[in-house]
């Protein structure tokens, strides 16, 4: 299992980082709102990912875990990366969906301030160590963070849907429509992968009956499980992604041959 986890997240990877160069490519020449989706990619989704497995990859081998000194620096760094990048994503959703709301400005500009205002005071109150149970601060965080991939998701699965309207009338394109379907599921499966760290953390406190002591032998099994779930988790968010900014010839053909009507 660790040898498909590990596949699967080299895969997520290398698609954050060509990804995520091509819309800052893109985002740059354009000033578009492509290149916050850049900034999630190579932020929260590259660098985020790379910070947090090295940082937890002592809670699966002990003799992986890092100097003590090592921890708070890397932890820091994490938290940084996942909520410049997570950020981009409520700026890209505000940019694309809702550019005329002045609620949803106000909305993303409050969001900044208070993704900035809790890591500092994560870092004042906690020196950024590394907890089984990090503090409220950390989780209040974490929620504003997730809820903007909620946000995309649902403005994903609700402008596809209004295409899907407009294909009955030959008034959009089929792969178009699509695109904003997969983008939504890959949106949903990224909520997911989010939310399985804390209903990881949760599920060990109730086995374990410990909120800060690691039991490596609870926490080995535990993680066997959680891998398995992310994994399939990461495959779907790996295929929505690739075929989102990759779709095969094959795969653009059977979403055509879905819209006869369309193509008369």
């Amino acid at each position: 299992m660790q040898t498909i986890s590990g596949l699967v997240t080299a895969l997520i990877l290398l698609l954050s980082l060509v990804i995520g160069v091509r819309l800052l490519q893109v985002g740059g020449r354009s000033k578009g709102p492509e290149r916050w989706l850049g900034v999630y990619f190579l932020a929260a989704s590259l660098l985020g990912t790379i910070f947090s497995s090295v940082l937890y990859m002592g809670w699966v081998d002990p003799t992986l875990e890092l100097p003590a000194a090592w921890r708070p620096p890397l932890q820091a760094l994490h938290i940084a990366a996942h909520s410049a990048g997570l950020f981009g994503i409520w700026m890209f959703t505000w940019r694309t969906f809702r550019p005329d709301s002045t609620s949803a400005r106000g909305v993303v500009l409050g969001v900044a301030l208070v993704l900035v205002a809790s890591f500092v005071l994560i870092g004042i109150d906690d020196h950024f160590a590394v907890h089984i149970v990090p503090g409220p601060v950390y989780w209040f965080s974490l929620a504003v963070r997730v809820a903007g991939v909620v946000w995309m998701s649902a403005e994903s699965f609700r402008y596809g849907a209004l295409l899907r309207r407009r294909l009955r009338l030959g008034l959009a394109d089929p792969l178009v429509a699509n695109r904003f379907v997969l983008w939504g599921i890959w949106a949903a499966a990224v909520t997911l992968l989010n939310l399985s760290d804390p209903l990881a953390r949760a599920w060990y406190c109730a086995v374990a009956g410990t909120t800060t002591v690691l039991v490596p032998e609870v926490a080995r099994q535990m993680i066997v499980i959680v891998m398995a779930v992310t994994s399939a988790l990461g495959i779907v968010a790996a295929a929505c992604l690739f075929l989102t900014f990759f779709p095969t010839a094959a795969y653009r053909r059977w979403v055509l041959a879905r819209q006869p009507a369309t193509q008369a």
